[in-house]
């Protein structure tokens, strides 16, 4: 089990890493002509990326709120906001990203995706730290 944590870990800093780096980098190679190729391959690593972190967070929630860890108010409080954050991320990125894939252009908003593409990389990123740590 502690591989698979490392592993899933390792994958979701990744991930955030890249996300992080191409939306930075996005207007300096963006011409109108090809659209958004690398957010299109990128989309798909990070389906993966957004599960394992509300995943994640669900179980650190079920250990800490329902079966009664001992923790303290900053563990419960740091478990609570990872859990939310993902949760809010992993909605604005399946709505947003079952449109793109539906070609609904009218359902697509870009203002979501760069909401998304800014918050993913630090919950994502905390979520693989924390996933690390704990293997």
């Amino acid at each position: 089990m502690r591989v698979v944590q490392r592993v899933l870990g390792a994958y979701a800093m990744v991930v955030a890493l890249a996300v992080g780096v191409n939306f930075i980098l996005t207007p300096l190679f963006f011409d109108n002509e090809t659209g958004y190729p690398v957010w299109d391959v990128l989309n798909w690593f990070m389906v993966a990326a957004v599960l394992v972190a509300f995943i994640a967070s669900c179980v650190d929630m079920r250990r800490v709120c329902v079966e009664g860890d001992d923790a303290s108010l900053k563990r419960y409080l740091s478990v609570n906001a990872a859990f939310y954050a993902s949760g809010v991320l992993a909605l604005l990125f399946f709505s947003n990203w079952a449109a793109s894939l539906a070609s609904h252009a009218s359902l697509e908003d870009w203002t979501i995706w760069a909401i998304v593409d800014a918050i993913l990389p630090p919950i994502v990123g905390a979520a693989g730290l924390r996933l690390w740590r704990t293997a």
